[in-house]
């Protein structure tokens, strides 16, 4: 708060017409100072024996001064009222381009390293020292899961090869590796015996299937405290490594499409990542998958290679979820309307994060049209039957099953008949075919709650 600009905000032509308006109306004049003792607004202060301050959050940014106590309370009041939704509106968007941020380093990371090559993540890294994470030195550091040796596999920086110390001592406690940050060595009494490169570091384990293969440790030399931030960077730049060098080196000996696998593997961790933000929705996507593929065998006419397609855009479905501020995603009670305009973004949010990668261009219809409806009243571009994609038109069906079935953040478990809803839905929010293969599979117990 203490780098809010008063004097910028007091400009804005809106702020400063609803302020003439009111001093014209309580006919009152003021002057406002910032915390320097400047002139922000208003009229000459010298002569004006009442002020009050201009409180946000309990912090004060400035005075009003006027002749008449009780009408300057009444312009006080207002700009608090201001200031409070502007600092509201800025907290906002600084969660948006923290989420672009991290964004960003996931596209780049999909389109640069898309299998594994010490070259190309030490490249990766450097980039993003510059751009993301502070850090003098970062070591990618891989345990041997036969002998238990650590060996420093990437390394950025003149004393990255010193980490391995750290790293030694981690893994020797033979407990479970958590993300952490180290600004104070004499905070950490087992690192008390480090000998070289003191200085603030943080570390991130690297995770395949719950079990650590390694980890990633930076550091850097200047006067820098690391921040919440800056561990949240690193512990999604360990989860992409990892996904690399699993898909690449643990699996070295097996001759299939590394590429795409790799590309699938990092996506489903950025989905597990989401749905970890919210245990109501834990496994949906997962289910909607099932349920997707066990429509699509009663369908006729779909391929092996569609139905793989179409595994993967019901698991990807919801990807744009990332882009929801976690103040709408996870609000446990109705959402108001704006809110729910905010959510509603998030298929066409899902396209963009796909359309980075080239493998999944042929799905990208079904992710950002799985909420349209049969009768052109769905979201985002109120698509009728014909002009739906099939995918989408499935995934409908298996994702409103799903959530009638299954605790949200906002609600339990649906007291109406999933199966009386399907059908009422028919030529309205659901094609008929679809459901038809729905009650069919479901007939069959090839779809299992």
């Amino acid at each position: 708060m203490s780098s809010f600009k008063l004097k910028k905000f007091m400009q804005q032509r809106e702020v400063k017409e609803l302020l003439e308006e009111l001093t014209r109306s309580i006919g009152e004049k003021v002057c406002v100072k910032d915390n320097a003792g400047n002139r922000v607004h208003g009229h000459d202060c010298n002569d004006m024996i009442e002020s009050l301050p201009l409180t946000v959050n309990d912090e004060i940014l400035g005075m009003v001064y006027g002749q008449n106590v009780s009408k300057i309370t009444i312009t006080v009041s207002i700009l608090n009222q201001l200031l409070g939704a502007e600092m509201q509106i800025r907290a906002i968007t600084d969660e948006a381009l923290q989420r672009y941020d991290e964004l960003s380093m996931f596209y780049d990371f999909v389109k640069k390293v898309k299998y594994y090559n010490a070259k190309d993540i030490e490249n990766f890294i450097k980039e993003n020292m510059d751009k993301n994470l502070k850090a003098d030195n970062v070591s990618v550091i891989l345990k041997n899961e036969n002998t238990g040796k650590l060996k420093i596999v990437v390394k950025h920086g003149r004393e990255a090869e010193s980490l391995i110390e750290i790293a030694n001592i981690l893994f020797s406690s033979n407990a479970d590796i958590k993300a952490a940050i180290v600004n104070k060595f004499g905070d950490e009494p087992r690192f008390a015996n480090v000998t070289v490169n003191r200085n603030p570091l943080i570390y991130a384990p690297m995770k395949i299937e719950g079990k650590t293969i390694g980890i990633v440790i930076a550091n850097i030399g200047q006067q820098y405290k690391y921040i919440a931030n800056d561990l949240m960077i690193l512990i999604k730049l360990a989860s992409d490594v990892a996904f690399v060098i699993d898909n690449s080196i643990l699996h070295k000996f097996k001759k299939t499409s590394v590429p795409k696998k790799s590309v699938v593997g990092m996506i489903r961790a950025l989905v597990e990542a989401l749905e970890k933000r919210d245990r109501y929705t834990k496994q949906h996507s997962i289910r909607v998958s099932k349920y997707s593929i066990a429509i699509a065998n009663k369908l006729p006419n779909m391929t092996a290679a569609e139905k793989e397609r179409l595994k993967d855009a019901a698991v990807l479905h919801d990807i744009g979820k990332i882009g929801v501020r976690d103040n709408v995603l996870l609000k446990p009670d109705k959402l108001t309307p704006e809110e729910r305009r905010h959510i509603n973004q998030h298929p066409t949010i899902g396209r963009k994060i796909l359309s980075h990668v080239k493998e999944f261009q042929d799905i990208l219809e079904g992710v950002e049209s799985h909420h349209e409806r049969h009768d052109g009243k769905g979201y985002p571009k109120n698509l009728n039957d014909s002009a739906i994609d099939l995918f989408a038109k499935i995934i409908a069906v298996a994702d409103s099953f799903d959530a009638m079935t299954s605790d949200r953040s906002y609600r339990k478990k649906c007291k109406v008949d999933p199966f009386k809803e399907l059908i009422k839905g028919v030529n309205k929010q659901y094609d008929q075919k679809v459901v038809d293969a729905f009650f069919e599979a479901w007939d069959d117990d090839k779809i299992i709650l």
